[in-house]
C-alpha cells in the first residue's frame, strides 16, 4: 500500500451532468463520514459506509472523479489517500495473492483515517480459469467482502474501486458498496464542451458551438480521454495549427 502523493492529485474540470453528479455524491458522503453527529444507528441500519463504486468504459471520467473526490478530501478534512495496485498483489502462487491482499487491507485498517484507492479492482476476482485459481478467487473475493463488512461510517475511512468490467464482478460485492455508479458515454454536446475547452487551453479559438466540431471527429473519439489524446499527440508533434483544420467545420 502507497500514500498518494498529494501533488499527483490536480483537480480535473468534469464535463456532463452525470459526472458532476456522482462527484457531488461522493463530496457528500465524505462530509458524512466526517460528522461526528451523524446519526451511526440509522446509517448502519441502511448499510450506508464510505465505498464507492465507478464503472463504465475506459476513459469516462472514473479516475478523474476519483482523484477528485481524494482531492476535496485531503483540502477539506487533511484525509491522505492510499493506493493499492493489483499488479503488485495478484502472484502465481498460489495462496499469496490471498496473504498480500490481507497485509495490505490490515496495513490500511491500522491507519486512524483515510482513503484507500483501487484502480481496476475487478482484476482481483475474475480471469481464473483452473479450478486452484478459482479457489483463490473465492478467497480474495471473502477477504475484501470482509474488510468492507468491517467499515462503518464511524470509521473516518473510505474505499473507492474503479472497473471497466462491472458485469463480470461478484453481486455480492458490488452490494457491499454504498455508491455505485456507471460513468457512460459523453453525450455530443459534451464532448463539444471538451473540445472548446481544449481549444481555449492551446491558444485557439474556443467560440464553438455544435455545429462547429466535425461529426468524423467526434465519432472517431467516443471519449474525453480520447480527445485530450487527440491534444497532447498534436502539442507533442508540434502540429497545432493543424488541429483547427482537421476537426472545426468552415
Amino acid at each position: 500500500m502507497n500514500r498518494i502523493d498529494e501533488s499527483t492529485l490536480k483537480e480535473t474540470k468534469l464535463i456532463g451532468a452525470k459526472c458532476l453528479s456522482v462527484e457531488r455524491k461522493i463530496e457528500n458522503l465524505i462530509d458524512t463520514i466526517e460528522n461526528d453527529s451523524k446519526d451511526i444507528e440509522m446509517f448502519n441500519f441502511f448499510d450506508i459506509k464510505g465505498t464507492v463504486l465507478l464503472h463504465g468504459i475506459a476513459g469516462g471520467g472514473k479516475t478523474s472523479i476519483a482523484k477528485n473526490a481524494m482531492l476535496y478530501a485531503l483540502n477539506k478534512y487533511g484525509l491522505e489517500a492510499y493506493l493499492i495496485k493489483p499488479s503488485e498483489i495478484i502472484t502465481s502462487g498460489l495462496g499469496e495473492s490471498v496473504k498480500n491482499l490481507a497485509d495490505e487491507l490490515q496495513s490500511f485498517e491500522k491507519l486512524d483515517e483515510g482513503i484507500l484507492f483501487i484502480d481496476e479492482i475487478d482484476k482481483f476476482f475474475i480471469n481464473r480459469t483452473t479450478q486452484d485459481e478459482l479457489s483463490e478467487l473465492k478467497r480474495l473475493l471473502i477477504e475484501m467482502m470482509n474488510f468492507i463488512d468491517n467499515l462503518s461510517v464511524d470509521k473516518k475511512k473510505i474505499l473507492i474501486g474503479c472497473t471497466n468490467v462491472y458485469r463480470q464482478m461478484d453481486d455480492a460485492l458490488k452490494r457491499r458498496f454504498s455508491i455505485c455508479e456507471e460513468i457512460g458515454k459523453p453525450s455530443k454536446n459534451e464532448k463539444i464542451e471538451f473540445c472548446r475547452i481544449c481549444l481555449h487551453t492551446i491558444g485557439l479559438t474556443d467560440e464553438v458551438d455544435e455545429n462547429s466540431i466535425s461529426d468524423t471527429f467526434l465519432s472517431e473519439h467516443e471519449t474525453m480521454d480520447s480527445i485530450k489524446s487527440y491534444f497532447r499527440n498534436k502539442i507533442i508533434m508540434n502540429q497545432i495549427d493543424s488541429i483547427n483544420n482537421e476537426i472545426i467545420v468552415h
